[in-house]
């Protein structure tokens, strides 16, 4: 209604979003209302959350013909089992919607390597790889993992750091 009202008294209005506006963002259902009052909206491209936390992290989120998937915060924990089989990593958006799923993964996966991040971007920002610290925080809205096969090829190990 806001907007409405600047845009009628000739203002132009500028929303910002974190992330990027066309890569869920919660700012696309103002955005498609704002389209059908016939109002001219424009996207302008930022750089998404998890782009931003691959760079935080210093990891690559896939190289060669690794595959990446990027799933919302309603993925399960066999649905991004099935996704890392097949050779490539997963993000997971939004997970204070799936977090009960990803806690699963995490404790039938500890071979897999996690980075969680909340908040990418921002100064309250938070890096863990580890899966018991990962399991012992509340995840906000503004958080997302990002899963992929363990480098470290031998599960014994992977298994002893998920303890440690």
């Amino acid at each position: 209604a806001e907007i409405l009202k600047q845009h009628a008294d000739g203002k132009k209005i500028c929303v910002a979003a974190e992330g990027d506006a066309g890569f869920y963002a919660s700012i696309h259902y103002v955005y498609e209302r704002l389209r059908k009052k016939g109002i001219p909206v424009e996207h302008i491209a930022g750089v998404p959350a998890f782009i931003a936390a691959g760079a935080r992290a210093g990891i690559h989120l896939v190289s060669r013909t690794e595959t990446l998937t990027v799933l919302p915060g309603t993925a399960t924990a066999g649905e991004v089992t099935r996704c890392i089989e097949r050779e490539g990593a997963v993000v997971i958006m939004k997970l204070s919607k799936c977090a009960q799923n990803m806690h699963e993964l995490i404790r039938l996966h500890p071979e897999y390597d996690y980075h969680y991040f909340e908040n990418v971007g921002t100064a309250d920002d938070v890096y863990l790889k580890c899966p018991d610290q990962i399991l012992s925080r509340p995840f906000p809205y503004f958080s997302m993992l990002i899963v992929r096969q363990s480098e470290n090829t031998d599960k014994e190990q992977a298994i002893n750091t998920f303890s440690q």
